[in-house]
């Protein structure tokens, strides 16, 4: 089984490394093809065993291609349901609490660069993110 975490977190840092005006080792184009190549492998697993590790990786891709794309505000809603989707799928509360925790960190390091008019909306658009699914999570360490 493919541990498509660490490729993804390491995207993810490709991306922060652009905005922070370094010069990312990946290409936009080779984050995209990764992600989908990502994406495609878990639909695959989530058909074969459909539990929360095989099904966060689609909206992790989603959020990756979204961001390298500039159209995380367009995508927000399909992205956020489908985090949603995901963690009703036997997400722990710490697993709940770790995607929040991501998403957090993913918009303090984007509202931190905010060089540029897009990264300061994406930041913004994280930020949404996170409102709501947070009373998702909340709700799941109520229970």
């Amino acid at each position: 089984m493919l541990d498509s975490s660490p490729t993804l977190n390491r995207l993810a840092a490709e991306i922060v490394l652009g905005w922070y005006g370094g010069t990312p080792e990946v290409s936009p184009a080779e984050i995209k093809g990764l992600c989908e190549q990502l994406r495609s492998y878990a639909v695959e697993m989530c058909q074969q065993e459909p539990n929360f590790r095989n099904i966060i990786t689609i909206p992790e891709c989603d959020l990756i291609l979204a961001l390298v794309n500039n159209t995380l505000n367009e995508q927000k809603h399909v992205i956020v349901d489908a985090y949603r989707h995901a963690m009703k799928h036997g997400a722990s509360p710490r697993e709940s609490g770790s995607v929040i925790e991501q998403l957090e960190f993913l918009a303090d390091m984007a509202a931190d660069a905010g060089k540029g008019k897009e990264i300061r909306q994406q930041a913004a658009v994280l930020l949404e993110i996170v409102e709501q699914l947070a009373p998702l999570t909340e709700a799941e360490h109520n229970r």
